[in-house]
């Protein structure tokens, strides 16, 4: 007896898959969508209205803390303003007091001096006039002022003339 063949056509069948389901879309009336607009407009504006609000808040508070620190800072100028005018009008009164107890030579240059002085503080600028008083040999003088030539209606020839303190006191300190 013959063998039997397979016969591929007696095989089982492949399912089918299963064919999705269309729903039908869902239809809204013009109402009903013009009512959830509505609402949606209605939030944006609430919180377009509420960020602004924040920010105007911001503002205001930045502006309170800036007119604060603003008068804080006017009162510190207006001190300040006050203490250099006491300190102009001393330094003019000290000015006036030198130029009236000294002879205008000596005034002119102890004004000369005090411009010399460096410093901020009292010691430092104590220092500085003690440290120009020492290489200037001071403002005392022991011969007198006097011209070799007086009385020579300027014929005085090689005679040397009086010489400045402060400079003959700078050459003996480079000596």
């Amino acid at each position: 007896m013959p063998d039997p063949v397979e016969n591929p056509t007696t095989t089982d069948p492949k399912p089918e898959p299963p064919t999705p389901t269309v729903t039908p879309p869902e239809t809204f009336s013009r109402e009903y969508v013009e009512q959830l607009r509505g609402e949606a407009a209605k939030y944006r504006t609430q919180k377009n209205e509420a960020a602004a609000a924040a920010e105007l808040a911001g503002r205001e508070k930045a502006a309170a803390e800036f007119a604060k620190q603003l008068a804080e800072v006017s009162g510190k100028h207006s001190e300040l303003e006050t203490k250099l005018g006491s300190a102009n009008a001393e330094t003019l009164k000290l000015k006036a007091a030198l130029t009236a107890a000294f002879p205008q030579e000596t005034a002119s240059r102890l004004l000369a001096f005090a411009d010399l002085l460096k410093g901020s503080t009292p010691e430092e600028i104590q220092a500085s006039a003690a440290a120009a008083a020492k290489l200037f040999g001071g403002f005392k003088t022991n011969s007198p002022a006097t011209d070799p030539t007086q009385g020579q209606q300027g014929q005085g020839g090689d005679r040397p003339r009086p010489r400045d303190p402060i400079l003959a006191a700078v050459q003996r300190t480079l000596r």
